[in-house]
């Protein structure tokens, strides 16, 4: 972030800190596009033009980072309630749906509560952990800020609903009248998912490029690590939890 009066690099200084080459407190050279959420949650279309600029311009969001003006968190917080009600029911759906036909819609049926709660465990892990990994990285001044743009990571929660069309083909019944592989079912579907979460990963590597002293490609390595570890928490949260709820509910019907 070069000051506007100088060009002296800011990046990794406090807001309101004087660049150290020519004392300006004024030379922030950031854009100045205000996030449409925030700006207007009635306006028609501000929450989808919010959730693009989270994902196809992830950059431009996160210089909001810097920004001389107040970040509103109870909006972002309701962007993310938001994304996260449109994306939960179609997960839900895809789980109850792979195990009714590994096991019965009634074993299905009373699995689905604890599947539910796994499922917004997860997702919700996912964001405040995102927000925790800042704590002792940032100023106490910046962290807020930092915090509140982490909540727009979720937009990629909105393609989830997609997802059910891969139910045609995951759980397809095979030509020759075998029984659908319910394993590759769940690998697809749980790929597809950290596929789709992946994209709201260059938010979070252009907020710790943003607000903390590191190279680009240092921010984006740690975020898709990030990523990869989500994958591990997801097979026990998405399936391991599942197929255990399944079983148990098969011995106790039976």
């Amino acid at each position: 972030q070069p000051c506007g009066s100088c060009g002296y690099n800011l990046r990794g200084l406090p807001p309101g800190v004087g660049c150290p080459e020519c004392g300006s407190r004024f030379g922030w050279n950031v854009g100045e596009e205000p996030i449409p959420w925030e700006e207007d949650e009635n306006a028609p279309l501000s929450f989808f033009r919010t959730a693009f600029m989270a994902i196809a311009r992830s950059h431009d969001l996160a210089k909001n980072v810097r920004r001389p003006y107040r970040l509103d968190l109870a909006a972002a917080k309701r962007f993310r309630r938001i994304a996260m009600l449109i994306a939960i029911p179609p997960l839900c759906m895809i789980v109850w749906m792979i195990t009714a036909t590994a096991t019965s819609p009634t074993i299905a049926w009373w699995s689905l509560p604890m599947d539910a709660v796994a499922i917004t465990v997860w997702l919700n892990m996912m964001v405040d952990s995102a927000g925790f990994y800042f704590r002792d990285k940032v100023s106490a001044r910046v962290l807020p800020r930092v915090q509140t743009l982490i909540h727009y990571t979720t937009a990629p929660l909105l393609l989830v609903p997609l997802h059910l069309a891969a139910l045609m083909v995951t759980l397809r019944a095979p030509i020759n009248g075998s029984a659908v592989n319910c394993s590759l079912a769940i690998a697809q579907h749980l790929a597809l998912l950290l596929a789709t979460i992946s994209i709201g990963a260059p938010l979070f590597a252009w907020l710790l490029f943003e607000s903390v002293s590191i190279t680009a490609l240092g921010a984006f390595t740690i975020a898709f690590a990030r990523m990869i570890a989500f994958a591990g928490m997801a097979v026990v949260l998405l399936v391991a939890v599942p197929a255990m709820m399944a079983l148990i509910v098969y011995r106790l019907v039976s």
